[in-house]
């Protein structure tokens, strides 16, 4: 090797110790939150899908039945008291100009429909004997006005 070559880093230097140790960090985060998140997000999806259905079925009750029904069959247990369902009603100002039976559909579907659900839970760290609480919080609203093309 001479004197003018450009020099080459050795194997191992402090960039890559602490890239390694990093990468290591964030595997270990990733084995912890991941498995309890990933169904949270899932469940995000079926409740866009039971805001949707919303727009044909008036009654609140059969939807959350509904969307208990197909959250069961995530790893993660939930009840009934997660979840919270709501319509934004029309204001009077929206529906004025309309019949007497376009106005009772539309002030009984509402204008939009919200989805909202909280849980705690109570995660193991892995490789200790450690406990943490995880609290997912999760919104999905969707819109009911009428379609049109």
């Amino acid at each position: 090797m001479g004197q003018y070559d450009p020099k080459t880093p050795k194997r191992i230097n402090s960039v890559s110790v602490t890239m390694f140790l990093v990468t290591v960090a964030l595997a270990y985060g990733g084995w912890f939150y991941l498995p309890h998140w990933w169904p949270v997000f899932q469940l995000s999806g079926i409740m866009r899908g039971i805001c949707n259905d919303a727009y044909r079925e008036f009654d609140d009750k059969k939807l959350m039945d509904k969307l208990l029904t197909q959250s069961q069959r995530l790893s993660m247990k939930v009840a009934r008291e997660d979840f919270v369902l709501y319509r934004e009603p029309y204001t009077p100002q929206d529906v004025h100009a309309m019949n007497d039976e376009a106005r009772r559909v539309l002030q009984t579907r509402g204008k939009v429909m919200h989805a909202k659900f909280k849980k705690t839970v109570v995660a193991k760290w892995p490789l200790v004997s450690k406990w943490s609480y995880l609290t997912f919080e999760k919104e999905v609203s969707t819109t009911l006005e009428t379609i049109t093309w």
